[in-house]
């Protein structure tokens, strides 16, 4: 589906989410209080250093784990415990459109178990929308594509790329930067804040280009087990986007990761590689990447330290189709 298709389709539910139901689950709201340990500890991180505060980082231990290099990991038994606390309904059901549920919040617990089950918000206006649409676009990292233009503005080296360095920049970036063909945004200022949340909290990370000092292009998502949830991406300038995106595919590769999930086809994304998977297909690739550690806390290029665990996915060969298996 592409995204204008998408659009429409958001457009569209939102309309008759005000005066039916239907068949949508409707997700209540939290008490927007970070539960888990995980969430709780790294917030009393960045509060004044309290006797609570330590208790909380100590009851933690279990969970993050300091690797050699420093990575932080949270083991995937946290992130099940997280999904427990904070259900949806199956994706399985949802229409080929993705609209499975309507209502709740985007704390940080929300927005974790949401990715962890293959479901994504995206809404203008209340109520908040939950879609995991079949099929998914998917770019596996060794399938990614570069043309010879993109190549030789990465031999040139006319961006410098940066992670994490300006990650509030780059999403509003990507809701201010006008696209063509697109009206408006999907990033409400709740959703940049709720991701700004979770950045700080090492969920969510962006890569950037920079000419000099100033920010060009840049891309942003979420990244749990081996897999990044590509959210969004801007360019000021040819190229720069790209010059991001590609430098984020060739870091989760040498790291270790299965798939970055792109949710719904863009020009863009086709070019560089990105293919459509069935749901089903998507659901259960995403469940074997979150049998691995998700890394959290900032990232750098040089954190890219390969996570031990299952075999990635496998290339596909030219004589396979597009659309996978199910």
């Amino acid at each position: 589906m592409a995204v204008g298709t998408f659009r429409m389709a958001v457009d569209t539910c939102q309309m008759a989410v005000g005066t039916w139901r239907g068949n949508l689950a409707r997700i209540g709201w939290g008490d927007q209080t970070p539960r888990h340990p995980v969430f709780r500890a790294t917030f009393a991180k960045t509060a004044v250093a309290t006797a609570r505060a330590h208790r909380l980082d100590r009851r933690s231990r279990e969970i993050v784990v300091l690797r050699r290099s420093g990575i932080r990991m949270l083991a995937p038994s946290a992130l099940r415990e997280i999904v427990r606390a904070n259900p949806f309904p199956d994706p399985r059901t949802a229409p080929p459109d993705g609209l499975l549920a309507y209502g709740g919040d985007l704390v940080p617990e929300r927005l974790v178990s949401a990715y962890a089950q293959g479901i994504f918000p995206w809404y203008d206006k209340e109520p908040i929308l939950w879609f995991s649409p079949d099929p998914r676009v998917v770019l596996v990292p060794g399938q990614l594509s570069v043309n010879r233009t993109l190549a030789k503005n990465l031999r040139r080296t006319r961006y410098s790329v940066r992670f994490d360095s300006a990650f509030r920049s780059v999403i509003e970036s990507c809701a201010e930067v006008p696209r063509p063909g697109q009206q408006g945004t999907w990033i409400t200022e709740a959703m940049i804040e709720a991701y700004c949340t979770l950045h700080e909290l090492g969920f969510a990370h962006s890569v950037e280009a920079w000419q000099g000092e100033e920010l060009m292009g840049g891309v942003y998502g979420v990244s749990l087990g081996a897999v990044f949830f590509g959210e969004s991406m801007f360019a000021r300038a040819s190229d720069a986007s790209k010059v991001a995106f590609v430098h984020l595919v060739r870091h989760i590769e040498r790291a270790g990761f299965h798939f970055l999930d792109c949710q719904a086809p863009t020009p863009h994304t086709t070019h560089l590689g990105a293919v459509r998977w069935p749901r089903n297909r998507f659901l259960a690739a995403l469940d074997r990447a979150l049998d691995l550690p998700t890394r959290f806390g900032k990232w750098s290029p040089e954190d890219s330290e390969p996570m031990p665990g299952p075999t990635p996915v496998r290339p596909r060969t030219a004589n396979e189709s597009e659309e996978g298996g199910r």
